[in-house]
């Protein structure tokens, strides 16, 4: 079953966002909270690669179990937004064409059915898809090769209500959630990830990924 996938286009329900990322860009460029917004109770990194630690090996990051840990923290699991950095080595209006078939001759204009629009989420530095979509149709994005489906976890995902928010920055090695208390807690406590706590005032070099 194809995912549930609508391409947004106006960001006033979610300039929220931008605004917070740009205001944090504008003060110190280098701290955590260009990546992530401030604001939430508690924040965590998760690492995405298999990593040993006291001798016990962890296993490649799985996506699915913490959106399964997610979807218990907002009322709002049936719209979500996803951001999909525009730089990939794949085409993502070729994939998934039919979000863009009543858009393609407007994008060069800059104008759909009569108003102004933009292409792209964008903060410095970075553009992006923005999707909102249920938040398990997010595994159900990538890039299609050979007719399989090489997914890409989202750059930036949060809920309607923004109970949480998760940030996938394309030059770190981990994720970043700000959340409730109870759910940091929860994914902290969970075996399967390799976590941390930090605040977002620190500076963001330290999760640079080396590769």
């Amino acid at each position: 079953m194809s995912p549930k996938l609508e391409l947004v286009t106006n960001f006033s329900e979610v300039d929220w966002v931008r605004t917070s990322l740009i205001e944090a860009h504008t003060n110190n460029s280098e701290i955590l909270s260009t990546v992530i917004p401030r604001g939430f109770d508690s924040y965590l990194s998760v690492r995405h690669l298999p990593k040993v630690l006291n001798r016990l090996v962890y296993s490649e990051f799985n996506f699915e179990k913490l959106l399964l840990i997610l979807k218990d923290y907002t009322d709002t699991p049936e719209a979500c937004f996803a951001a999909i950095w525009n730089g990939f080595g794949w085409s993502f209006e070729k994939n998934y064409p039919y979000l863009f078939q009543n858009k393609k001759k407007s994008f060069s204009g800059r104008v759909f059915r009569g108003r102004e629009f933009n292409r792209f989420f964008e903060i410095p530095n970075r553009k992006y898809y923005l999707l909102k979509c249920p938040l398990f149709d997010t595994l159900k994005i990538g890039n299609s090769i050979a007719n399989n489906l090489y997914c890409e976890p989202a750059n930036m995902l949060w809920p309607k209500d923004r109970k949480w928010f998760v940030a996938n920055e394309i030059d770190f090695d981990v994720f970043l959630i700000g959340g409730v208390e109870s759910l940091i807690s929860e994914i902290e406590g969970n075996p399967l990830f390799v976590t941390e706590r930090f605040t977002p005032g620190i500076w963001s070099d330290i999760y640079v990924s080396e590769d």
